[in-house]
């Protein structure tokens, strides 16, 4: 680009030299800067079809389809033979919609030059986009056959496959591409995106890595690479490429978020603090920022904070069951106001009814305030919503004891047994409901002693409060 800002200065009246600066700004991603440069230049002598070609590409890429459509015709009519133009053109008018036109526009440029990888990827996307799925993944794979180093093919293959859900087959077709191409960075990022989804991490992260080393400074690689660590728990090595990310792009919020999370996993709470509200400040409306950010906030206690911060998220995001859950949370936990967290919980339950932590946060806040008869209907849904919920059974249990209802009680523990006969605590109160219950007619001592026995088995590596009334 330095280049060719000197050219320009020495003569400026020449075509060719605005042109050709246009083309280097726009390989360097400055899009709105290379089309001001070609549109100056297009007028400039002397005429030629590349230049012609650099304007349909730069107004291309600042999504002007018409006016690209525009120039590569006049280009085309300037060398019919031109197939960049025709190419191009494909590209085009696939983008405005026109994929029958594509199409034949790329069929003629393929019947002339068969082995142009551009050409055979626009033409399965053509295919694609006319609901010729299958014919689409045939047009790649021949195509590849042809071309096995084509890259390009065997991302676009992979795409296809991908929105079939056929991921295992995305693997494949990635890892043969790599194969084939080994020093293909879009296949490794790729790749290491569909094993990040799987949550396949040590695979990820290899494939980040080859990523990086091909290309250091792409910040989606090193953010992806921090996220890839950061799944296997290797949290200071996960910051450290999340800050790469960062120093590469300092506008990029998503690595800046995640860059809080990791920092908040490391327990370096103000840190996480300052990168979410640097990520916010740049993108106000960058919701799951805002709502990590209340989180972390939560976590120091700062309930006003929080608050405020994931109202911010929930205003942003009105259908966040889990923000005005945790608004509910921070009322409980925090504040100690059990009436409005009853109120968040119940906010949250009528956008998100399945949860049952929803329904058994909801019960402690009753039972917090005082209100255990409030508690037992809110346990009793939640056990409909999850019936191998250990917690919202055994909180059920407790609020019958405490209320005295004692064959309710026993009933919820013996159902948490039902399905999870290992859960000692369970047992233990059994054994005290059973051998000790001030209802003498509940007392079952012969059951009792059973499940003392089992207790004893289970907690005999356990501290002695275990099996106190075992």
């Amino acid at each position: 680009v330095a280049c060719r800002v000197a050219a320009v200065a020495v003569d400026p009246t020449s075509g060719c030299a605005w042109s050709l600066l246009g083309q280097s700004l726009l390989a360097a991603g400055d899009v709105d800067r290379a089309r001001a440069v070609c549109e100056h230049g297009r007028d400039l002598p002397p005429p030629h079809v590349d230049h012609i070609l650099n304007l349909g590409n730069a107004r291309f890429a600042a999504g002007d389809l018409d006016g690209a459509l525009a120039a590569f015709e006049l280009a085309l009519e300037a060398d019919p033979e031109f197939s960049e133009a025709a190419t191009n053109q494909a590209h085009a008018l696939l983008e405005a919609g026109q994929a029958e036109r594509a199409l034949q526009v790329i069929e003629d440029v393929l019947a002339v030059q068969a082995n142009l990888e551009t050409a055979h990827q626009i033409r399965a996307r053509a295919l694609s986009a006319l609901g010729r799925r299958a014919d689409a993944e045939a047009a790649l794979r021949d195509a590849l056959v042809r071309l096995p180093k084509g890259a390009r093919l065997y991302q676009t293959l992979g795409e296809m496959l991908g929105k079939r859900g056929d991921e295992a087959g995305v693997l494949d077709v990635l890892a043969r591409g790599i194969d084939a191409c080994p020093d293909a960075f879009a296949l490794h990022f790729n790749r290491g995106n569909h094993l990040l989804e799987a949550e396949r991490y040590e695979e990820a992260l290899a494939a980040f890595s080859r990523a990086v080393e091909l290309r250091n400074d792409d910040a989606d690689a090193w953010n992806n690479r921090g996220l890839a660590l950061r799944g296997l728990g290797r949290m200071a090595e996960a910051a450290e490429a999340l800050r790469t990310a960062v120093a590469l792009d300092p506008m990029y919020v998503a690595a800046i978020s995640n860059l809080g999370g990791t920092l908040d996993d490391l327990n370096d709470l103000d840190a996480a603090i300052d990168a979410y509200l640097w990520a916010v400040e740049l993108d106000p409306e960058f919701d799951e920022a805002w709502h990590s950010l209340g989180v972390t906030y939560m976590k120091q206690g700062r309930a006003e904070e929080s608050i405020r911060a994931f109202e911010r998220s929930a205003a942003i995001d009105p259908e966040s069951a889990i923000t005005i859950y945790l608004i509910g949370v921070v009322h409980c936990d925090i504040r100690r106001d059990f009436d409005a967290a009853i109120e968040r919980f119940r906010e949250a339950i009528a956008i998100d009814p399945a949860p049952a932590f929803f329904y058994i946060a909801q019960a402690l806040a009753h039972r917090r305030k005082g209100d255990p008869l409030g508690a037992i209907p809110v346990l009793e849904e939640a056990t409909r919503r999850n019936p191998k919920s250990v917690r919202a059974w055994s909180d059920l249990g407790g609020v019958c004891f405490e209320l005295e209802r004692y064959d309710e009680s026993i009933a919820a523990y013996e159902r948490i047994l039902a399905f999870a006969p290992q859960h000692v605590p369970s047992r233990v109160m059994l054994v005290r409901l059973l051998a000790d219950c001030p209802d003498e007619s509940i007392r079952r001592p012969d059951d009792a002693v059973k499940h003392s026995t089992q207790v004893c088995e289970a907690a005999a590596d356990q501290p002695p409060a275990w099996v106190f009334h075992a």
